[in-house]
This record gives structure tokens, C-alpha cells and sequence, in this order.
């Protein structure tokens, strides 16, 4: 992690925060670890470096925050869907409304989420959020 200690207030809904970010983490943590099975040992992914950051930061009146894995990344041609309702990748589990909700929720706050694939594999989520 690595957290900017020199973030400025925002008026926010901890709890809607804490479902948007919980979420984000949730589906990194899967992208690692469905990279590969499970073998019983380490968690899957590890192996391989299987990381996620989370990153802060603010500039010109923004607040930044990046949520990074080092799962596979996104199918170019899905990207623009990913905030869509119902939207989902996952085959036998998830109802594809989770980045829906997170968008949502960031749009709520006055914010912007946007994801991208990494160039070292991986997605970039990024939040920005106006300062007050």
C-alpha cells in the first residue's frame, strides 16, 4: 500500500465507500487467484507474484485512488462494458452487478471510476474523487 498521508476531507458515506473498495479488492483477489487453480498450497496466484496495491494520492483538487492486480487483465474489447449492469465474466458465480454498484457509487460522491489493463498484465482501477 501505499497511502498519501496528505489527502484532504471529502464528504463521503463510509459504508458506501467500504462496499465500492471492498468489491474492487474482492474482484482483484479473484483475478489472481482463478490465473491459476488451486494447488492446496499458497494461495493460488502467489506463486506467480500475485499482488494487489492500493495507492493514494491527490492533485489539482482531486483525491486518486488505484486499486492494481496482477491477475490477467481484461479483454480489450470488454473494457467498456465492465461498468454495465449484468455484466459479467465470471461463468458460474457473480451476477455482474458489482462494478455497476461501485459506479454508481462513485458517481454518487461526484467521482469518476475508470479501469485499464495494466502493460504488465493486470487491471488499474481508478477512482478520482473531488476535494472539498
Amino acid at each position: 500500500m501505499n497511502l498519501s498521508s496528505e489527502i484532504p476531507n471529502f464528504n463521503a458515506s463510509p459504508l458506501q465507500l467500504n462496499q465500492c473498495f471492498l468489491n474492487l479488492i474482492n474482484n482483484a483477489v479473484e483475478a489472481i487467484t482463478s490465473a491459476s487453480p488451486p494447488d492446496n498450497g499458497p494461495i493460488a496466484g502467489t506463486e506467480r507474484g500475485g499482488e494487489i496495491t492500493i495507492k493514494t494520492s491527490h492533485s489539482k483538487g482531486n483525491i486518486i485512488i488505484e486499486i492494481t492486480d496482477t491477475g490477467p487483465g481484461i479483454p480489450e474489447e470488454e473494457l467498456q462494458y465492465i461498468f454495465d449492469p449484468f455484466f459479467t465474466r465470471k461463468k458460474k458465480m457473480g451476477m455482474g452487478v458489482g462494478l455497476s454498484i461501485c459506479h454508481g457509487i462513485v458517481q454518487d460522491h461526484g467521482g469518476i471510476i475508470t479501469a485499464e489493463n495494466s502493460l504488465h498484465g493486470g487491471v488499474i482501477m481508478t477512482i478520482t474523487f473531488p476535494a472539498n
